[in-house]
């Protein structure tokens, strides 16, 4: 009786689409190295290429890249890539700072019988405004420094900065959703290349 065995044949998958209506350019090279590992390369219009590999998917390279979160694909391709960004704006910072720290400066201020830490607080305001600010300048601007020294809140263990959302993450957010969804609409087609049946 014929038995059916599934070959590998370890073959690189390149594909190639068109996203947006700018006709983003997206190419994924995948190259399976067993049945459950593999190497895949992602070049988005010349602008964001990385490449990651994986010992252990669990599951082929390929329906494991359509099914992976988003989240996590971009992790391994794009490490660098945070999803919220610091909020330079002066105006959002103060607003971030009284409502975080309200309670202290309150009471800071209502004990303030030298007038120390009213002193301390408009040299920080007067430091921040019109800034594009960062946590380097709000840890080495000695008013700003001295100002948060007195609230006990130090650079090593608090951020600062409110958080904005990125829209570099947003939007490679986009195209991975979309390598997901081209993957997953091609799964049959991109695969019957990689693998054949054959009788033994």
């Amino acid at each position: 009786m014929e038995k059916k065995v599934a070959v590998n044949l370890n073959a690189a998958q390149r594909i190639t689409f068109r996203y947006g209506p700018d006709n983003i350019h997206i190419e994924l090279l995948v190259y399976a190295t067993s049945a459950t590992s593999g190497h895949a390369y992602i070049n988005i219009d010349n602008d964001h290429v990385s490449a990651y590999y994986w010992s252990h998917a669990g599951k082929p390279i390929l329906e494991f890249l359509s099914k992976a979160s988003t989240e996590y694909l971009i992790g391994k391709f794009f490490p660098k890539l945070n999803p919220t960004i610091n909020d330079s704006n002066y105006r959002n910072f103060l607003s971030y700072i009284a409502k975080k720290y309200g309670e202290e400066i309150r009471e800071h201020y209502q004990n303030d019988q030298q007038g120390e830490f009213k002193n301390l607080l408009r040299g920080a305001y007067d430091a921040v405004l019109n800034e594009e600010l960062t946590e380097e300048f709000l840890y080495n601007d000695s008013e700003t420094f001295q100002f948060f020294e007195k609230l006990g809140v130090y650079w090593f263990e608090t951020p600062l900065l409110p958080k904005l959302e990125n829209p570099q993450y947003k939007q490679m957010y986009e195209y991975f959703e979309s390598i997901k969804q081209v993957l997953t609409d091609n799964f049959s087609t991109i695969t019957e290349h990689q693998e054949k049946f054959c009788h033994v």
